[in-house]
């Protein structure tokens, strides 16, 4: 698992989601989806005014060359 901030470029070792039960049906749902269809590689979750978003991906090998080059660098860090 890696959790990136791509405004600061840095890796984090926690975050904290506050979610309303709707958010977090989006987020469960996004993530069953990708977890069945790895090649979609990402979804984008946001919230009901499209101010905030998560990001979520999942990697596989056949998958990681739809991924950016600091995307990659992210992922193969240890």
């Amino acid at each position: 698992m890696r959790i990136y901030d791509a405004d600061s470029k840095k890796s984090l070792e926690s975050i904290t989601l506050l979610l309303t039960p709707s958010e977090a049906k989006d987020l469960a749902d996004a993530a069953a989806d990708l977890a069945a269809h790895p090649q979609k590689h990402h979804c984008h979750v946001h919230d009901g005014g499209f101010t905030r978003e998560i990001i979520v991906a999942v990697h596989t090998a056949d998958n990681l060359s739809q991924f950016d080059a600091e995307s990659r660098r992210v992922i193969d860090s240890p």
